[in-house]
């Protein structure tokens, strides 16, 4: 599949299983028949990083809270070792400019914060003038750079489904597991509310693992009622029968918990996977992380050259992941929080019937109305983050991979015009159609991949 279509899967057990390395050398030899023997460095750092998944009494989830993304977003950025000179004075030539710019003292480094939260509002469409002049000199930078990049979006709410379903046995003849995970997982993140977080919660004994069982089947029959006829739920209503019918049917035997440590593995699988496509030895790959002890712990389980902690405020190659991370993911954070995007908020699952659900969700419309050098921009940043980087395993996610799937799209429709000329020949309500329309077919063409 197009690299910048539909986003990758982890299927069956590596879905849930980190790779050992019997799995990862029987991978490695089956792609390659040699290996480069030059040497490479990596560098890692991560945003909306949060270490414990956990529900309150009351069934408040912290990985939905106002500030908070479901996406957990890490990035790798890697060169050749020979290459790393010539690459930090890009980098510190690009920081030089930028420290002078927002008036930085001199022992306070960029970083993706230094961008405030309101120039993401409506996307680039919201960027002030230092926010045009940062993400133009960042991408400009990368593209003479040229670095290997890898990226991991993992869902949180994912996370906590698979953990909290692990023992669940699903006895419907002909179900796929995965496609079960995903669809559960998109259900909590649409219609997930407090009152059914809190039955998710602790989950001990038969008695409680039927009243989820119970909750469940209940806000589902409360959301189908209020769909069935509705066009634009069609797929979902069909979906959520589904699960009903698989719930139903299911031995609810399970054991929740009310908080999960985040695991780490996925960063160091999908890198491991995307050196093996790229015929690179990770024996002769040294990774070095931000400081995360629990990052470290997990990638020193693997056989790279050698593993390394840095501090970001010393380390400018840390700081070129943390930014790109960051602008990843806040993008994201603004598509989904967008008023005319996001779905109405969920209190009562039993007035659900009182939100609206008929009208048709797209990014505001402000999101498309740019001056030339706003395209230019996307343009740009879809070139260095997409359309250079066309190997499988660039993107690594799990299973639920909605918001990167937006993501790409939305870079993905700005590559669709060849000038601005052009581009302006479209109202920009017209452009929030077709972009959704384009966000959808790459949605579903995941699904059907699972």
């Amino acid at each position: 599949m197009n690299a910048f279509t539909c986003t990758k899967f982890i299927k069956s057990k590596l879905s849930y299983t980190n790779l050992n390395l019997c799995e990862f050398i029987k991978i490695y030899k089956s792609i390659n028949q040699g290996e480069r023997i030059s040497k490479h460095v990596f560098y890692f750092d991560e945003s909306f990083h949060d270490q414990k998944i956990t529900v309150s009494a009351e069934g408040k989830v912290n990985t939905r809270s106002e500030n908070a993304l479901d996406t957990y977003v890490g990035i790798f950025w890697g060169c050749e070792e020979k290459d790393l000179e010539h690459n930090l004075k890009l980098l510190s030539d690009f920081e030089k400019k930028q420290k002078a710019m927002f008036g930085l003292k001199e022992d306070h480094e960029p970083k993706s914060t230094t961008i405030t939260k309101s120039n993401f509002k409506y996307g680039i469409h919201s960027f002030n003038k230092n926010a045009m002049s940062f993400y133009k000199d960042l991408f400009s930078v990368i593209s003479d750079i040229n670095p290997i990049i890898q990226i991991d979006c993992i869902s949180k709410t994912e996370f906590f489904v698979i953990n909290a379903f692990k023992d669940f046995q699903i006895r419907t003849p002909g179900v796929d597991k995965d496609a079960f995970y995903y669809a559960l997982t998109k259900f909590l993140i649409v219609y997930g509310n407090d009152d059914l977080f809190r039955s998710l919660r602790d989950v001990h004994n038969r008695e409680t693992a039927q009243h989820l069982k119970d909750e469940l089947i209940f806000n589902l029959d409360c959301i189908m009622r209020e769909t069935e006829h509705i066009k634009r739920k069609e797929i979902e209503h069909s979906a959520y029968c589904e699960i009903r019918r698989i719930l139903t049917e299911a031995d609810f035997s399970i054991n929740t918990d009310s908080k999960y440590d985040f695991r780490y593995y996925p960063n160091f699988d999908g890198l491991l996977l995307l050196l093996s496509e790229m015929g690179i030895n990770p024996e002769n790959v040294t990774v070095t992380i931000d400081n995360e002890e629990k990052t470290y712990a997990e990638a020193v389980k693997y056989h790279f050259a050698d593993v390394k902690q840095a501090d970001s405020a010393k380390t400018i190659q840390i700081r070129l992941s943390d930014i790109l991370s960051g602008f990843i993911g806040r993008i994201m954070y603004a598509m989904f929080h967008d008023p005319n995007n996001a779905e109405d908020k969920v209190s009562d699952i039993a007035k659900i019937g009182e939100n609206d659900l008929v009208r048709k969700r797209l990014l505001s419309s402000a999101w498309f109305d740019l001056t030339e050098d706003k395209f230019d921009l996307y343009q740009l940043i879809f070139r260095e983050l997409i359309e250079r980087h066309q190997h499988y395993w660039t993107i690594m996610t799990r299973l639920y991979n909605d918001e990167i799937i937006r993501f790409k799209s939305l870079l993905k429709y700005f590559s669709h015009y060849g000038s601005y000329e052009e581009y302006q020949r479209i109202e920009s309500s017209e452009h929030s159609e077709y972009c959704s329309n384009l966000c959808c077919k790459n949605i579903m063409c995941g699904y059907e991949q699972l």
